[in-house]
């Protein structure tokens, strides 16, 4: 999960870098704006066609009944044959997830139940929770404001959750971020109290937004979208897949954090 987010945040930067390139050019000259919005052009030309040369879901082959397919699919995945023992083995357990899936009573009823010996509440409540302060933390407004510079920086620190994530397990990597964050958060309420005429608070201030940037990835880049796919039971990633609630959430609060984010700091400044 952390690898996607990874050439994501690079695919950002590097189309902010591009922007940038192009505020060279004189401002009369259209290729100014013109070249920016072209250059995206062609990478997507290459997911348009190349979408169409993917192989479909093994999970999605079982479960509308095209077995023969799913074999085919999943050794394709795994380099090897259909007849393979392994594949074998992962299809039966595919089955018997979606026939687990079948035969469970309502999943809303299920999961709002006083009789929730899986507490699913609690765990669909982690999923909603965990998103909404991914989001509210900070690190999207200063991705605008820094922009690729922010990126880069944040492409760099996320190899250290690709390394660290499974070695010191989800809540660790967590804590470090976020404990880290928050630190930072409140040594940019003090030193920007100073006021933008004192040169020592705001180098300290600018310092401080790097340094929240550094751990930001570390924990909430991409940690946050694979722990709330692992904590989901396998009946709720077919049914109502918690971890997609869980990001329509996350997006959500994106979308609130963007259109607030400029108003607030006209209004308020730095106690935003």
């Amino acid at each position: 999960m952390s690898s996607p987010m990874e050439f994501s945040c690079l695919g950002y930067a590097l189309r902010n870098w591009t922007d940038f390139a192009f505020t060279f050019l004189p401002e009369d000259n259209t290729g100014r704006w013109r070249a920016p919005l072209a250059v995206p052009f062609f990478p997507s030309l290459v997911n348009l066609f190349s979408v169409f040369l993917l192989p479909e879901s093994p999970h999605w082959l079982v479960w509308v009944s095209r077995i023969e397919e799913a074999f085919a699919n999943l050794a394709a995945y795994k380099g090897t044959t259909a007849g393979d023992e392994m594949i074998k083995t992962e299809i039966a357990g595919i089955e018997l997830s979606l026939e687990a899936t079948a035969k469970s009573k309502s999943v809303a009823k299920e999961k709002f139940s006083k009789d929730d010996e899986e507490h699913l509440l609690y765990r669909f409540s982690l999923c909603i929770v965990l998103q909404f302060f991914q989001q509210m933390c900070g690190g999207n407004p200063i991705s605008v404001m820094l922009a690729a510079c922010a990126l880069t920086r944040k492409f760099l620190c996320s190899f250290i959750a690709f390394f660290a994530i499974d070695r010191l397990g989800r809540r660790a990597v967590f804590m470090i971020s976020g404990t880290s964050m928050c630190i930072c958060m409140l040594a940019l309420a003090v030193t920007n109290s100073f006021g933008s005429d004192n040169k020592h608070a705001t180098i300290a201030s600018a310092i401080f937004i790097f340094v929240f940037n550094c751990f930001y990835p570390i924990g909430f880049l991409g940690g946050n979208f694979l722990y709330c796919t692992e904590v989901a039971p396998v009946k709720l990633r077919v049914a109502v897949d918690m971890s997609s609630v869980s990001t329509a959430n996350h997006w959500l609060w994106n979308f609130v954090v963007v259109m607030i984010t400029p108003v607030a700091l006209d209004t308020i400044g730095y106690q935003y």
